[in-house]
């Protein structure tokens, strides 16, 4: 179905020889999408019957996410009003980005038009749209578009009100808000964040490269330290178990411990105080008063010796010094002595 439409579309493209490779057949119907994307083509009545086609090749043949990708920006060149062309933009962005689950790094680099796209696909509540527009976002190496993102953040937040919001778009949305100034996505309200990070489950979180910076400027921010619940204190000990090691000297200053233990919050404590064991590169200037406060958490939450331990002793690829393991070794003995008072603000 899909050559007899294309032979009717595009007569003059096809002259191909027997030996001709699947790219050299891919490129040249590239180009041929692209120029039928220009509204005078004569063949652009027939692209989107042509290019939903290919839909149905998935897991038999597939186009380079870059070529699919161009065709999407040739749809936005050449139409001010995308809303006519949804269904054509909506198969391009999936004929190069829904096989992506778990994100490869490509040289995709966000276009001009990208964010254009962006209130179409967000509007329909089309989870596997929605994925493949933010897959772009998270294909490059590096991070480049994602400012053109900051001002539809409202956009991302309201993600919460899908009905269906699966593994890979939690995967997705958790790393673009990876690859965002935490400044700009504090902007959006805590509260609306923390309501969009509750629909994401901990095992996305984890899959996240860039979850370990979010963490650190979530948990380390004066409103974050009052709004974030138990669960990511939690999973930010998770994270270093698991081998996405948190750096001493990146850890936010000792006066979140202080906070905490002024604030009596003897749960979360617990698990930074774990975040902070199983981490790397801590200072020996700052090792007295991290025994001092986990001493001082383990008398006033009596799990936390456990808790504690079994982080340190699952920890993947974790290796203490001697010293360091006498250091933990004191940290967890349970004194009752009174000798170990909680600040006071």
């Amino acid at each position: 179905m899909f050559t007899k439409r294309y032979l009717v579309a595009f007569p003059q493209t096809y002259s191909f020889t027997s030996s001709a490779s699947l790219k050299e057949i891919s490129s040249h119907f590239s180009r041929a999408v692209i120029a039928a994307a220009n509204p005078p083509h004569p063949c652009n009545h027939r692209l989107a019957g042509i290019v939903e086609s290919l839909v149905h090749l998935e897991g038999y043949f597939t186009f380079d996410h870059q070529m699919a990708y161009d065709w999407c920006s040739a749809i936005c060149h050449h139409n001010q009003d995308l809303g006519p062309h949804r269904d054509l933009l909506f198969a391009c962005l999936r004929i190069g980005f829904r096989r992506f689950d778990t994100i490869p790094s490509l040289m995709t680099i966000p276009s001009f038009y990208h964010p254009r796209m962006l209130p179409l696909v967000f509007l329909s509540k089309d989870e596997g749209a929605i994925g493949d527009l933010l897959c772009v976002w998270c294909t490059s190496p590096f991070s480049e578009g994602i400012d053109d993102l900051v001002p539809h953040i409202g956009c991302l937040m309201d993600l919460v009100h899908l009905r269906s919001f699966g593994p890979r778009l939690q995967h997705l949305v958790f790393r673009t808000l990876g690859r965002m100034e935490y400044t700009d996505i504090e902007r959006a309200g805590l509260p609306r964040l923390i309501a969009l990070l509750d629909r994401i489950e901990d095992e996305a979180m984890f899959r996240a490269p860039e979850l370990r910076d979010l963490f650190l400027d979530m948990l380390g921010s004066p409103e974050g330290r009052h709004a974030f619940p138990l669960r990511y204190w939690r999973v930010a000990a998770e994270l270093t178990v698991r081998g996405q090691r948190f750096v001493g000297s990146d850890l936010p200053k000792m006066d979140l411990i202080r906070f905490l233990e002024a604030e009596h919050e003897w749960e979360k404590l617990t698990w930074w105080m774990g975040t902070i064991w199983t981490s790397i590169g801590v200072k020996e200037d700052q090792m007295e008063e991290i025994v001092r406060s986990t001493k001082l958490v383990v008398r006033y939450n009596p799990e936390a010796a456990t808790t504690i331990e079994n982080l340190v002793k699952n920890s993947r690829g974790l290796v203490f010094g001697v010293q360091h393991e006498e250091n933990l070794r004191d940290a967890l003995e349970n004194r009752s002595d009174g000798s170990i008072e909680p600040r006071h603000s």
